[in-house]
């Protein structure tokens, strides 16, 4: 696995850079350059959609509301998965979701557990695309379900694994997307699923170092620097 301008030879922050015509992704019309940008986390999170199964019809909970967690969130509604709770201990990044109408829950606050009954008439929900609260989504599984773990975590968490030996869980891991990802998130986007009102902030290049301490902080969404 490798990314571009990471750990592949191209310059993340260069001015030009050379890639093979193959890893090249045309934008339609109608989707600008602004949302272009953003296709590669959406993406990770339609990829995180793909490795829990969840098909039209079903619950999911996706625990947390930072950029790949409201891509998830897109991902699972244009996939017809229309119960979808997403806990988020953040007041600003709830109420960001609440205006693009997903249903939110404040783990630390509220009672969790009850809010997945709410949502699911007690059943639990089929996946969870589990970032931090990968014990507590756990807990809110239907026998059988599938917590998928997306985000990259600075610890090692203590879990019961009795838990997945009751309800029969499979955890799995997702990490980036395949190319054909990028292209279902670009035909998404040209039919108008993604919106990114509140949640995408463009920012000039010398307002990076204040919007990198905003997001450790819990407050925004994604932030697009203009270069130049």
């Amino acid at each position: 696995m490798g990314a571009l301008g990471s750990n592949v030879d191209g310059g993340g922050l260069a001015e030009f850079t050379l890639g093979d015509a193959s890893k090249l992704h045309v934008l339609p019309d109608g989707v600008d350059l602004r949302m272009g940008a953003l296709v590669e986390p959406m993406a990770v999170g339609r990829h995180a959609v793909s490795r829990s199964g969840v098909q039209a019809g079903g619950s999911a909970l996706v625990a947390g509301a930072g950029p790949v967690g409201i891509g998830t969130w897109f991902a699972l509604k244009a996939r017809g998965v229309e119960k979808v709770l997403v806990p988020e201990p953040s007041a600003h990044r709830r109420a960001v979701m609440d205006a693009l109408g997903a249903r939110t829950v404040d783990p630390v606050n509220e009672d969790l557990a009850a809010a997945v009954a709410a949502l699911t008439g007690g059943d639990g929900v089929d996946a969870a695309g589990a970032g931090p609260a990968i014990t507590s989504a756990l807990a809110g599984l239907v026998p059988g379900g599938r917590p998928v773990v997306v985000a990259l975590h600075e610890h090692p968490i203590d879990f019961q694994p009795t838990q997945l030996m009751m309800g029969e869980t499979e955890i799995v891991g997702a990490v980036g997307y395949r190319p054909e990802e990028f292209d279902a998130v670009i035909a998404a986007m040209a039919d108008g699923v993604y919106d990114t009102t509140g949640w995408v902030q463009k920012l000039p290049w010398d307002g990076f170092t204040d919007a990198l301490h905003s997001l450790r902080a819990g407050v925004g969404g994604k932030v697009l620097l203009k270069v130049g």
